[in-house]
């Protein structure tokens, strides 16, 4: 089972990954001393460390009496993958009559994110003043920025063909499906996947999964300003990144194996049809 490490935690499994790789297999007291960069660690410590650092990752195996190795799994397919992880701020909840008042959308590749998308959208109607309260966003902020007919054909270039990810998908997908279906005739064609569904089956353990406590049980720092764009989807691409790597832990590196474990059903030919945006309307209440 996945642990959702704390980020502490995930960064010295990352360090003793790198020394592992770099020097072959080395027993515990020698590997957590390297990843501390301490002259030794008491031999009673070292297995304990060194379990803390390993737990629920595959790929750490004890061989040649009891050192310590790193037996890389190919997720090169994962690596391969075109993410985008985007977030939007709306009038409200009931697209077309509400509108989308900002789109922050990041491109991950590799596990870096190596672009971004950023625009505040004048949605052509008034911000309620509830939701001006939740989102920072006012009429005045908007005013004179480009409308959704003007940000989206740009947007659809950058996007390309990546898999997208949002946090609780089904919000973000039903604006951006909408606005695509007035602009260009039809919905996304993209496959999208829902950080809220894979971390509910990844870290179920969790108080929570969303966004603001599930990178405090990650130990994700946390966003500059909650509910805007641009910070909720560089946190949600931070969710992504270790997510992607807890798989790879458990030997899930491939699009139809992250498929099957977050739903069996998305393997159906019906629903790769329902996923590549065939009706962008069909599985909002079902991808909850």
């Amino acid at each position: 089972m996945s642990t959702g490490m704390p980020d502490f935690v995930y960064q010295a499994r990352l360090q003793l990954i790198g020394i592992l790789k770099q020097n072959g297999p080395l027993p515990a007291e020698q590997a957590i001393a390297d990843v501390l960069a301490a002259e030794n660690v008491p031999l009673a410590l070292a297995p304990v460390l060194m379990e803390l650092v390993t737990r629920g990752d595959e790929r750490f195996q004890q061989v040649d009496g009891g050192s310590w190795a790193f037996v890389e799994n190919d997720r090169s397919a994962f690596d391969a993958v075109d993410w985008v992880v985007i977030d939007v701020e709306t009038t409200g909840g009931k697209p077309p009559a509400d509108r989308i008042t900002e789109l922050g959308a990041v491109r991950v590749n590799a596990g870096r994110i190596v672009d971004e998308f950023e625009t505040l959208v004048d949605p052509e109607r008034e911000i309620p003043l509830n939701v001006q309260r939740i989102t920072h966003i006012t009429d005045a902020m908007v005013a004179g920025k480009p409308t959704a007919a003007q940000v989206m054909p740009a947007f659809r270039e950058w996007l390309g063909d990546a898999v997208v990810v949002a946090h609780n998908a089904p919000f973000d997908r039903f604006f951006i499906d909408t606005h695509f279906a007035e602009i260009f005739g039809g919905p996304t064609e993209n496959l999208w996947l829902c950080s809220v569904r894979l971390t509910r089956k990844l870290y179920p353990h969790f108080p929570s999964k969303s966004l603001g406590p599930l990178c405090v049980s990650l130990g994700i720092p946390p966003r500059e300003t909650l509910h805007r764009a641009g910070n909720d989807a560089r946190a949600t691409a931070r969710v992504l990144v270790r997510a992607l790597d807890d798989l790879a832990g458990r030997g899930i590196t491939n699009l139809d194996a992250l498929w099957a474990f977050v739903s069996p059903t998305v393997l159906g030919e019906k629903r790769r049809k329902q996923l590549r945006g065939a009706d962008p309307f069909d599985d909002v209440v079902e991808l909850e």
